[in-house]
């Protein structure tokens, strides 16, 4: 009886034998796979974050009632200080878009007035376009508020390994978009398109990255074009293209105030 008994113990412990050496073997990929999702969640939060940053924007807007192009100018201290200007065309030359930490300010010359931006308003419009404030302020930071894994790896078009991130939002985010999912190229580490879901996975918009260029010794998309995903809005986009981009020249702590927004 205790030799069958030790037959028994022997012949399911072989059995789990290429089984234990396979989960042995995969730890190690799943460990490098988790190191890659990390290093890509990095590169995306920090892509247009620098200790500072001067950029000259052009952006496209095209909806099924106007077209229209206007100029931008941005400023960028860090992670929590930016200041978006318009500088063309003349009628809407001025209008100022400024955060502070998680504070959101908008300046319209016409009127002379500064308004603060409620989080509520944070995924609406800014100036007509399929961007939001908080698109262009870029206050969404994907390694602290959402939970992201790694979904898919496959080939690009080009032969380029492709790997696919899904963000879900964590339950203490509020936002409009509870799911992204998020194609990088991993040679690169840069962003190819992203897709915007709602709560109901709802697809909401698209954004395509393209137009790669050097600025300052840093890889970035230098082309950005947004596409809403409802059916009423086809033909409609948005186009961010950066004409210039300056890691290199000094911006005062001052750039970034409520005096400097109206101060025109």
């Amino acid at each position: 009886m205790k030799i069958s008994r030790v037959l028994n113990f022997i012949k399911p412990v072989s059995a789990l034998g290429p089984l234990l050496i396979a989960a042995l073997c995969s730890l190690p990929l799943r460990a490098d796979d988790q190191a890659e999702v990390n290093a890509l969640l990095d590169s995306f939060d920090n892509l247009w974050i620098e200790n500072q940053t001067f950029a000259e924007i052009t952006m496209k807007v095209s909806t099924q009632q106007f077209n229209r192009e206007l100029k931008l100018k941005y400023w960028g201290k860090g992670a929590d200080k930016s200041l978006v200007r318009i500088v063309y065309p003349p009628k809407e030359k001025g209008v100022s878009t400024l955060r502070v930490g998680k504070d959101v300010y908008n300046f319209v010359p016409k009127i002379g007035r500064t308004t603060k931006i409620s989080d509520a308003l944070m995924s609406q419009s800014w100036m007509g376009s399929h961007l939001t404030n908080s698109d262009l302020m870029r206050t969404t930071h994907l390694a602290t508020e959402y939970d992201v894994k790694l979904l898919e790896k496959k080939k690009g078009a080009q032969g380029t390994d492709i790997w696919i991130l899904e963000a879900l939002a964590k339950p203490s985010v509020a936002t409009l978009h509870q799911r992204l999912l998020i194609h990088f190229d991993s040679k690169t580490r840069l962003p190819i398109e992203q897709d915007f879901f709602d709560k109901t996975q709802k697809l909401l918009r698209t954004f395509t990255y393209s137009a790669v260029k050097n600025y300052n010794g840093k890889l970035v998309p230098s082309h950005i074009h947004v596409v809403p995903a409802d059916s009423e809005l086809k033909g409609e986009s948005t186009e961010f293209i950066y004409d210039k981009i300056d890691r290199k020249s000094k911006i005062g702590d001052n750039t970034f105030s409520l005096t400097e927004l109206s101060d025109l």
